[in-house]
This record gives C-alpha cells, structure tokens and sequence, in this order.
C-alpha cells in the first residue's frame, strides 16, 4: 500500500482518494510495527485505521495512536481460539481515551 500510495503521487500525480481509508491488522505487540507503514499511506486527510482482532496478547499502540482515525479491537472465535484477557482491552481503551483528550481535548 506504501508503494502503490508513493507511485500515484510520484507517477501519476494523484493523491490518495479521500473516500478511501487505509488500515492495517495487528494480532501481538511484533506486528504493530505495520502502523508505522500505514502512516506513510496517504496524506494528512487520508483516514487512517488499526483493526486489533484477534487481540492474543496486550498491545500498546499508544506511540502511533494521535495519528490514527480508529482502532477496532476484538477477541478470536470459533472452536480454536486464543484467550483473551479484558485487562489488555482496558490498556488499549484507556490509550485510545488519552490520545482523543490529547488530540481534541474532550471525550
């Protein structure tokens, strides 16, 4: 997505569609390095998401999270799944509230 964002600016001279956001999947704390990729995508209208499902480990996002638009977070179901601990949703949750108060200053 990096390089095909980077080619339409740089080649085709068109910036990245405003009705198109980009986002991203991360399971454990290795993989949200793929956020940093994301935020290459697009320009500073380009709405920008992290789905965190299925979520088998705690994760922080919170270096990243002011530049995100929305992060989605679940569990893993079906007959082989992985536990999901709710303490690690209320870390994320938590994060997510202080980058908005941050970024907006109100909840």
């Amino acid at each position: 997505m990096v390089k095909f964002s980077q080619w339409l600016e740089d080649e085709a001279h068109i910036s990245w569609p405003s009705n198109l956001w980009v986002g991203t999947s991360v399971t454990t704390q290795k993989t949200t390095s793929r956020v940093r990729d994301l935020l290459k995508v697009g320009d500073d209208k380009t709405t920008r998401f992290v789905s965190v499902e299925p979520q088998w480990e705690s994760i922080s996002l919170s270096d990243t999270l002011e530049e995100l638009d929305w992060v989605i977070q679940g569990g893993e179901s079906g007959t082989i799944k992985h536990p999901f601990d709710i303490a690690w949703a209320d870390l994320l949750r938590d994060e997510c509230q202080t980058a908005w108060k941050l970024c907006y200053g109100r909840w």
